[in-house]
């Protein structure tokens, strides 16, 4: 809300040349959280999403968060057992998706006891028996503006950042509003950045990088963020002219293979 008093007009995010500014996005998230809160997401409960790098991965974040609700994005490269595992363990009632995942979800229905609905970002290619809800995302955009006066306190629970994994089934880090924000304070205080600056990140928007080194660290100095869809060494450079970036903000092995 500071950020947005102090600069509406100006781009917080680049998608490839599709241009949001900062409120844009505020009003685009006031509105999903209207329309989540419609659908019954209540303060404290959690909401899965498994979302590429798009405008709607930030504007659901946000969204959920303005409800005093808990944002759980996870790794669009799950299926199966692993899926199911964190879907479950986040208990939640709704999720996000992107169109394509939707087969994954349904495929494991059967240990998700406690998932209500679906909604979906894009087209699907076939339509799903199931118990649960499947609804298209762009029916639930919502349309209220209106700003919300409840805030959550810096100690409550944000999000839920899953591990990778390596040593036994993902667990969830949970993470609270002041621990991010601190992180992206301290990535200001390694590598300083203003609101002139304009970094790229290729890296996923449901790790704690792209969240809080690429949006948090820039909102607090009201910079722009250009985010890529994935990483790629042919189109890296072009993307970096194109938006005229002045950080990159990457992998140790991308900086090797670039």
């Amino acid at each position: 809300e500071r950020a947005v008093a102090r600069q509406p007009e100006s781009i917080l995010l680049d998608f490839s040349g599709d241009l949001f500014s900062y409120s844009d996005v505020d009003i685009l998230s006031n509105r999903m959280a209207h329309a989540l809160d419609e659908l019954g997401l209540r303060r404290g409960e959690t909401l899965v999403s498994m979302l590429d790098n798009n405008v709607d991965a930030v504007t659901c974040w946000l969204a959920v968060n303005k409800l005093c609700a808990v944002s759980v994005p996870i790794n669009t490269a799950l299926r199966g057992a692993f899926l199911a595992h964190q879907i479950r363990d986040a208990d939640c009632k709704i999720l996000i998706c992107e169109a394509e995942y939707v087969e994954r979800v349904i495929a494991v229905a059967g240990d998700l006891p406690n998932l209500e609905l679906i909604l979906y970002r894009g087209e699907l290619e076939q339509t799903y028996e199931s118990s649960m809800r499947i609804l298209a995302l762009d029916d639930y955009r919502g349309c209220n503006d209106k700003g919300f006066e409840t805030k959550p306190s810096p100690s409550d629970l944000a999000c839920i950042i899953y591990t990778s994994g390596t040593t036994g089934p993902s667990k969830g880090c949970m993470l609270s509003y002041n621990f991010m924000c601190s992180l992206a304070r301290l990535q200001l205080r390694a590598g300083p950045a203003t609101k002139d600056d304009v970094t790229i990140t290729p890296l996923p928007l449901f790790h704690m990088n792209a969240l809080c080194v690429g949006i948090i660290s820039n909102i607090l100095v009201g910079a722009r963020v250009a985010i890529v869809p994935r990483f790629s060494v042919s189109k890296f450079w072009p993307e970096v002219e194109r938006s005229g970036a002045t950080i990159a903000s990457i992998l140790g092995s991308m900086g090797w293979l670039l």
